[in-house]
């Protein structure tokens, strides 16, 4: 069962992320596979891919960040967060060298920032009261608005 979807930006690729722990590409022209599956151990919470295609973000389960070469499938790089923390969703800015997750089990939110080959230069936690219940991210502008318990949602600039 498909669990996470997303498009590229240049409209030509589909990635989804699925129960039996597969990330899957997709033309978005024919809808058909490309290449073989990315495998996880742990199920996955999140995928994201760069603008144009070349890079696949995963967020899992284990608490783990994964960057795939979109191309060949080949896992680049795989790392996990200061603290245990069940990671819910993922964002990445257009070439995946800033990266947002947000597990919700714990109420953090963690900014990453890599060099364009993926190696994790810096990464910073912010913890949050009880009552976030959901985050979205715009990485290109650096911008985060939060959903509150109340009904209301407060923005903020994430990289100052």
């Amino acid at each position: 069962m498909v669990t996470y979807v997303a498009f590229c930006a240049n409209d030509e690729l589909i990635v989804t992320a699925s129960t039996d722990r597969s990330i899957i590409r997709w033309t978005t022209a024919s809808g058909e596979r490309i290449g073989k599956p990315l495998i996880h151990r742990q199920s996955i919470n999140g995928v994201s891919v760069s603008a144009d295609g070349t890079v696949i973000m995963s967020s899992t389960r284990s608490d783990s960040l994964c960057r795939w070469d979109a191309i060949s499938a080949e896992l680049i790089w795989k790392s996990a967060p200061k603290e245990r923390s069940w990671l819910s969703n993922i964002w990445t800015n257009n070439n995946c060298t800033k990266i947002a997750t947000w597990a919700n089990m714990f109420d953090t939110i963690t900014w990453w920032r890599t060099e364009p080959g993926g190696l994790i230069l810096e990464s910073s936690t912010l913890r949050r009261s009880a009552d976030v219940t959901a985050c979205a991210f715009d990485l290109n502008h650096g911008v985060a608005a939060v959903g509150l318990a109340n009904g209301g949602v407060a923005v903020c600039d994430i990289y100052e």
